[in-house]
């Protein structure tokens, strides 16, 4: 629902989720936030309207690989 009244009302959201599928899916671009600052910023190309099906792909999993080692490194650079 949220991404058909983004495209719908062509306008920007700010969206926050600790669940990393959610934000690969849902997102052009993904903020790493480490103590309250931005520590890393990764852009997400995907076709629009975005489907199902996407999850599943080659691609969708590359964006999650690479989400989860940026909140991996933060994780552990702070032990």
């Amino acid at each position: 629902l949220l991404l058909k009244i983004v495209a719908e009302e062509k306008c920007t959201v700010v969206f926050v989720t600790h669940n990393i599928t959610e934000a690969v899916y849902m997102s052009d671009s993904i903020a790493i936030m480490d103590q309250g600052k931005l520590s890393e910023r990764l852009e997400i190309r995907f076709a629009e309207p975005r489907t199902k099906e996407l999850r599943s792909s080659p691609d969708f999993s590359r964006y999650y690989a690479t989400a989860s080692a940026s909140l991996f490194r933060n994780v552990t650079s702070d032990e």
